[in-house]
């Protein structure tokens, strides 16, 4: 284990009870701002049901999309625990914070430094994430493709998914376009040009996350 590697380390033994902490603490403060009458209310309302209602469909989706994540990063050999549980820290982040579902994607990439460099680990979430949005376009032509034969094609509602469809094939092409372009690296030059951009240690951290990519 090189030096990189022991720092990261040795950060993680703190670093983490701190994240475990402060995901408790939302939601305690989540369960207090609903109430807590509410909340048994309609466990006892559900009961056993509650279980497979919430907890089996994350749990299969969690798994498919770390291995998947896992697939990206093979070349690190990293454990599938370390790898599950920085997805879910970084999805608890998305779904507690108004950052548009990637604020927790850093925080992913982060937490897997004591196996991946930062670089490797940033690019393997852009990729991943690219992977979802490209997934949920998949779901939404399928859709489209079911309402054809029950609902005329003049219908509002297939007009909307047609809309919506094309909106995200403009945008998904767009984001694998400038990922292709070298986005990140090329924003740093550019931001130093304006006076601005990122020391030269970052500016080579964000050259790899690039180069990281086109090989994807």
């Amino acid at each position: 284990m090189g030096p990189f590697q022991r720092r990261a380390k040795a950060r993680a033994h703190w670093s983490r009870p701190a994240l475990v902490l402060a995901g408790l603490g939302v939601v305690a403060y989540l369960g207090y701002r609903i109430g807590p009458r509410a909340v048994w209310d309609s466990i006892h309302a559900l009961g056993w049901r509650l279980l497979v209602l919430l907890w089996f469909p994350f749990s299969l989706a969690a798994i498919l999309d770390t291995l998947g994540w896992g697939i990206l990063l093979r070349r690190h050999r990293v454990p599938f625990a370390v790898l599950l549980r920085a997805r879910l820290a970084g999805e608890a982040v998305n779904l507690t914070t108004p950052t548009a579902s990637v604020g927790g994607e850093p925080l992913k990439a982060y937490l897997l430094r004591p196996y991946v460099p930062l670089a490797e680990g940033l690019g393997s979430v852009v990729v991943d994430k690219t992977t979802v949005v490209a997934g949920q376009l998949l779901l939404l032509l399928a859709g489209l493709c079911l309402g054809a034969t029950v609902l005329p094609t003049s219908h509002p509602l297939m007009l909307t998914m047609g809309l919506l469809l094309a909106v995200q094939i403009v945008a998904v092409s767009g984001f694998i376009l400038v990922q292709m372009l070298g986005i990140f690296g090329g924003s740093g030059r550019i931001l130093g040009r304006m006076g601005r951009g990122p020391t030269e240690r970052y500016q080579s951290g964000l050259n790899a996350m690039d180069r990281w990519l086109s090989r994807f």
